[in-house]
């Protein structure tokens, strides 16, 4: 990736913001490199593997699962287990795991709920909806 890509810019500032995170609780840089790596994992994982689960299981109880892991990342965060070695890492890996899942499950349920009629129409305010608890967090 070129220095001028605009994913370029967006990986430093994660990175940053990771880097900012985890100094405010002791840890040094690495660490926070380490912690973006397993977001990144976290996503390709989830990406991945989340495609043939909705078909053999109730895709509302995927959903509920991969929903509350990231909810389980907010009470790591909040206790502060986060000064335990191993949560750093856990607590970087469950919101992978949930925005991973996030972005097969919202088509997958989207059509299957409310089938392909409008499904371009209701996916796209479903997609709209998911995107906007980026920014009240992000200023946090």
């Amino acid at each position: 990736m070129p220095p001028n890509h605009p994913l370029f810019g967006m990986v430093g500032v994660f990175i940053g913001i990771c880097g900012a995170a985890t100094s405010a609780v002791g840890y040094v840089g690495i660490v926070a490199a380490q912690a973006a790596v397993v977001v990144g994992f976290g996503l390709a994982v989830a990406r991945v593997g989340i495609d043939a689960v909705p078909d053999r299981a109730f895709a509302p109880m995927v959903a509920s699962v991969f929903c509350l892991a990231g909810a389980a990342d907010f009470l790591v965060l909040a206790t502060g287990f986060i000064r335990l070695p191993g949560m750093v890492m856990l607590s970087a890996l469950l919101p992978g795991l949930a925005t991973g899942s996030e972005g097969d499950l919202i088509p997958y349920l989207a059509r299957r709920n409310f089938g392909t009629r409008h499904l371009g129409a209701i996916y796209g305010g479903l997609f709209g909806i998911s995107t906007l608890d980026i920014g009240p967090s992000a200023g946090r």
